[in-house]
């Protein structure tokens, strides 16, 4: 079964506990929310205007492709996927925040030109690995998030990363291989709120390339598991507000 709403003049769309097994469809007037669960087997489409659509309660599930266009825009896939659509998702003023535990995967552009990239997991607790994220020739954003504050899962790196964003790590960061992160085609800054850790000690190394940005880690490096090294290409400032070990 397919749901299709439009509202006119002033007119809100919230959802309640929903479960569709078909396609969601929503035109509103003003903003988009929800109350309880919404869970969608098929595609979803979602075109709020100019106001904000937010859609985070527990539960949520996305089975098929999401497209949404808004001030900002906030999705909560639950403990399964979120997949963008080739649509994209598009915040005009705001952020675009998408959480989801299993992943984030996108064949549409991510774009919030005035805003911030949020990617996360939804559980508190759930890690995150960035292969399980979208690419970054997918985001467009001046800042782009992983992580985010008060979640205690561990970000996983097992890759390269290139980025003209600022970009940020919100928790704490594990290697599980040699890493290069790259923000220097867009002079982007590279902040790091918390730890960065390897898997094994002295097996994995990272280096950091900013160009003209600046690096600023918070937390330790490798004091949990050290890193065989710990190299800066290029960058404008670097600040280290902890210990650093970056070899056994």
């Amino acid at each position: 079964n397919n749901l299709t709403t439009t509202t006119t003049g002033t007119g809100t769309t919230s959802f309640g506990t929903t479960s569709l097994g078909g396609n969601l469809g929503v035109t509103s007037a003003s903003a988009v929310s929800d109350t309880g669960s919404v869970s969608v087997t098929g595609t979803t489409t979602l075109a709020a205007g100019a106001n904000a659509i937010t859609l985070d309660s527990a539960g949520n599930s996305f089975g098929g492709a999401v497209t949404a266009n808004g001030t900002s825009v906030t999705i909560d896939g639950g403990t399964g996927s979120l997949n963008v659509g080739s649509g994209g998702i598009t915040a005009s003023t705001g952020n675009v925040d998408l959480r989801a535990d299993t992943q984030i995967s996108a064949t549409g552009n991510i774009s919030a030109v005035n805003g911030t990239v949020i990617l996360s997991a939804s559980s508190a607790g759930a890690g995150i690995v960035l292969s399980n994220l979208p690419p970054s020739n997918r985001i467009i954003a001046d800042n782009l998030q992983i992580g985010r504050s008060g979640q205690t899962g561990v970000i996983s790196l097992g890759g390269n990363f290139s980025t003209g964003n600022n970009l940020t790590f919100a928790q704490a960061v594990r290697l599980t291989t040699d890493v290069t992160l790259n923000t220097s085609s867009g002079n982007g800054n590279i902040t790091f709120n918390s730890t960065v850790d390897g898997t094994a000690s002295g097996q994995q190394g990272l280096t950091l390339n900013t160009g003209t940005g600046d690096i600023a880690v918070a937390g330790d490096i490798g004091n949990g598991t050290q890193l065989e090294y710990l190299r800066i290409t290029q960058a404008h400032d670097a600040t280290f507000s902890s210990q650093i070990n970056p070899e056994p």
